[in-house]
């Protein structure tokens, strides 16, 4: 069974799903040189076009030889149950997040060794990819979004998605994956 993988990461104003908001969400198909990088203000707007597109891209049940898995950083305890209560608030299917498989880079890696990387850019670091491209980490998010600094907002979701997409493909390569 061919595999396809596709890179999520989303950016949000904080860390509370019930309060905080989606500002932006960064998808790459591994192998593509193509990254989007969905940045709104309109989060209903933001959400209903990632599940959209993730309908679309990873084709659930229309392609019975590819297994759809979505790859990111942390995803298992952020990213999607963040995008869940997200999509509850503002009443949009979000089915497809279930119907995908998922692999957790940030559990992967972290259960490799004693010490625990908690951010993605200290792990990529460590594996010697340059972070010094952009200088806005996740934690900067809301006070760009307050400042309507959406540009940079997509750069750093367009940084994370190319980390984790290097941090993919060195443990698939390493056969940790």
């Amino acid at each position: 069974m061919s595999e396809k993988y596709m890179i999520l990461d989303i950016e949000s104003t904080g860390l509370d799903a019930w309060s905080d908001l989606v500002v932006a969400v960064g998808m790459k198909q591994v192998g593509s040189n193509d990254i989007d990088s969905i940045v709104s203000e309109n989060e209903k707007e933001l959400l209903e076009g990632t599940m959209q597109k993730l309908s679309k891209d990873v084709k659930v049940g229309v392609v019975i030889t590819e297994k759809p898995v979505i790859v990111g950083y942390n995803i298992s305890r952020f990213d999607i149950p963040f995008l869940r209560i997200r999509c509850l608030k503002h009443g949009v299917n979000c089915r497809i997040l279930d119907q995908l498989m998922k692999i957790d880079l940030f559990t992967i890696a972290n259960g490799l060794w004693e010490k625990t990387f908690k951010r993605l850019s200290d792990l990529t670091a460590f594996l010697g990819h340059n972070n010094n491209s952009f200088e806005h980490s996740g934690s900067s998010v809301p006070e760009l979004f307050m400042k309507k600094d959406f540009e940079k907002i997509k750069q750093h979701s367009i940084e994370d998605v190319k980390r984790s997409e290097k941090l993919f493909l060195r443990l698939k390569e390493c056969g940790i994956i």
